[in-house]
């Protein structure tokens, strides 16, 4: 990767878009077979979480692992098994959040198509199951955005310890903004300090 710079500017750009296309999509794929194959042998009777969050992955820009990668062409390293993780991590930490902050937002559009928790509760409609389609969904949407956050912790715990360092403190602060984002909103604190946190 070392030799990024001297390319056209279309090449370097089109670079980390080949990157997520032709690794980092298939790799998650396989990631989330996996997983459901896991559940199986658990004897699960059903993997609904696993196949949610894989048709959930197949979309959006995946901006934070195009950005891990120009990080990492940018250092000189050569690409490796670490960059894949570590871009895998991140976008499955970026769907964890977008679920849950869904949820917390009851929205009922994300990236062109039903948030997860409405999906969720189409399918609970169809197949006229038991309760109500809008608490099924609600809840049912959780294990999905869970299972993100529990296999992209699995993939940095290979990571090189200043990465983990980055890794957890970027996680705190996750869940510090959603929190004080929901706790500003019911208190009614619009004040420039909470804002600046979330």
């Amino acid at each position: 990767m070392s030799d990024l710079g001297s390319r056209p500017g279309a090449a370097q750009a089109a670079a980390d878009v080949a990157f997520v296309a032709r690794e980092l999509r298939p790799y998650l794929t396989d990631l989330l077979t996996r997983e459901q194959v896991a559940w199986q042998e658990h004897v699960a009777p059903w993997w609904d979480p696993a196949e949610a969050l894989a048709a959930y992955l197949d979309g959006g820009k995946a901006l934070r692992p195009r950005f891990c990668y120009w990080g990492h062409a940018i250092a000189g390293v050569e690409a490796g098994p670490l960059l894949l993780q570590a871009a895998a991590a991140l976008e499955l930490l970026h769907a964890f959040a977008l679920i849950h902050d869904d949820l917390m937002d009851d929205s009922d559009i994300r990236r062109g198509r039903p948030t997860l928790h409405r999906e969720t509760a189409g399918q609970h409609r169809r197949h006229g199951w038991s309760g109500t389609p809008y608490d099924y969904g609600r809840s049912m949407a959780l294990p999905p955005g869970d299972l993100a956050f529990a296999v992209a912790g699995r993939l940095t715990d290979a990571l090189p310890a200043p990465a983990r360092g980055v890794w957890h403190e970027m996680v705190q602060e996750l869940v510090i903004g959603q929190f004080l984002d929901l706790a500003g909103t019911a208190r009614q604190d619009r004040s420039a300090s909470v804002a600046r946190t979330t």
